[in-house]
């Protein structure tokens, strides 16, 4: 009896401490690959919330990292969530007031600042002056304050009956401006447009030498109008494009910038996968009912695979802090939606979203060399998705990637959506 009673105890107590180790097992294995001289391992994804989609991260200097996401459908309320460990823990965070942001720059002082959120409205008392939006935080993100600052943009570069807004990040640079690519629209057509948009999209760059309160035009950096020879045939793959937008901008070295944006329209008559009367994984097939736009009329009953890649990032530099910028290049490494940028000082990464459509995976690739050359790109998170997510220097050789599961458009099962999180070390070899 004391036999059975001691192997009973031993079997409980070794459940007992197992069970932890059990419960942190992640259900997505991490994967190693090799890139030149570079060892990349990406981890296992973690679920850090449950509803929301297109997050937007900000780590302070303190290692504390704030997330946005919304809750419902873009530009409808917010979520938030906390991490104080660089990323390795998060609970969820409360902001105080309505219309808190989520800051895009940090300062040397401590403080932070978000720019420009709603776009830039056009001051009726003075032409070429529009009045954006400036949120400031003086204690990394727990409480802020919105005040307004100004921006000038010359008319011949923007019209104020057209929108104007701040939709990349903002970069503090080592001669101690912020600067920011802007995405406006232009007033004509340009090539390759769906047919109702009159004004594709272009991006040009601001800078403030007051944190932000006020902003000026420094220069255009890309638009479809700057795209030809192979870029355009890059361009020309049967899609749909928006012009020049989302971009990420980063600096490599003083003065030296690098500016990746987005093309891709697949709204309007996207590209659409082989259809089929059975699956094999449910991973990347969708019913044809359940494609957006419904205005396809897919059939019911068949199940689609994913299209053809979707198009590429468009590539442009600086070394002149931004006054001139070389002609836009089609990326072969990097393509979808909102590019993310992230530099440790040696290592260069670049992640973007929705490499198919419907909008599924999302890719990184890494550069050595300031992002004259690339990796070929690792989906790191193979999942249909809004296309939208962060991407932040941890420390040297290590990345944290957020993402988000939206299982497909029009995006109304949000019980089913989450935003996940994963680490990604580079290793020199």
């Amino acid at each position: 009896m004391n036999r059975i009673f001691v192997r009973m105890y031993a079997t409980l107590l070794a459940l007992a401490f197992a069970a932890p180790a059990l419960a942190q097992v992640s259900p997505f294995d991490s994967r190693t690959y090799e890139r030149g001289e570079m060892k990349i391992t990406v981890g296992p994804a973690r679920m850090i919330m449950r509803g929301p989609m297109f997050p937007w991260p900000m780590m302070f200097d303190d290692g504390s990292i704030i997330v946005i996401a919304s809750p419902v459908e873009e530009g409808k309320g917010a979520a938030y969530v906390r991490s104080t460990d660089r990323g390795e823990t998060w609970r969820p965070f409360v902001p105080p007031a309505a219309g808190y942001c989520i800051p895009n720059v940090q300062f040397p002082d401590g403080s932070a600042a978000m720019h420009g959120s709603g776009g830039a409205t056009p001051i009726p008392d003075r032409p070429n002056y529009y009045k954006v939006a400036r949120y400031e935080t003086k204690d990394r993100g727990l409480t802020s304050t919105l005040t307004h600052g100004t921006l000038y943009v010359p008319p011949d570069v923007c019209s104020p009956k057209l929108h104007h807004q701040f939709h990349g990040n903002v970069i503090h640079t080592k001669r101690g401006e912020l600067l920011s690519v802007m995405q406006g629209m232009e007033e004509e057509p340009a090539p390759n447009v769906p047919k109702g948009y009159k004004n594709p999209f272009k991006c040009f760059l601001v800078k403030s030498t007051d944190k932000g309160h006020t902003w000026t035009y420094v220069s255009h950096v890309a638009s479809l109008r700057d795209v030809s020879g192979p870029t355009a045939d890059a361009m020309n793959a049967g899609w749909h494009t928006w012009g020049a937008c989302e971009s990420a901008l980063i600096e490599v070295a003083e003065g030296k910038l690098v500016c990746a944006m987005r093309t891709l329209d697949d709204n309007h008559k996207p590209l659409i996968g082989e259809a089929s009367d059975t699956y094999r994984d449910l991973f990347h097939t969708v019913r044809g009912n359940d494609i957006y736009p419904g205005s396809l009329r897919l059939p019911a009953d068949k199940f689609f695979t994913l299209s053809p890649p979707t198009t590429p990032l468009l590539i442009c530099y600086s070394d002149d802090n931004g006054e001139t910028w070389t002609k836009p290049v089609a990326m072969r490494e990097a393509l979808g939606n909102m590019p993310q940028m992230a530099f440790d000082g040696k290592i260069l990464a670049l992640s973007s979203g929705a490499l198919n459509y419907p909008r599924w995976g999302n890719g990184i690739t890494f550069s050595l060399d300031g992002g004259k050359t690339w990796t070929e790109l690792i989906n790191y998170a193979p999942f249909f998705t809004s296309g939208y997510g962060g991407l932040l220097s941890i420390e040297p050789g290590r990345f944290l990637a957020i993402f988000d599961y939206a299982a497909p458009q029009p995006w109304k099962e949000h019980t089913a959506h989450w935003v996940g999180a994963l680490d990604i070390k580079v290793e020199r070899r």
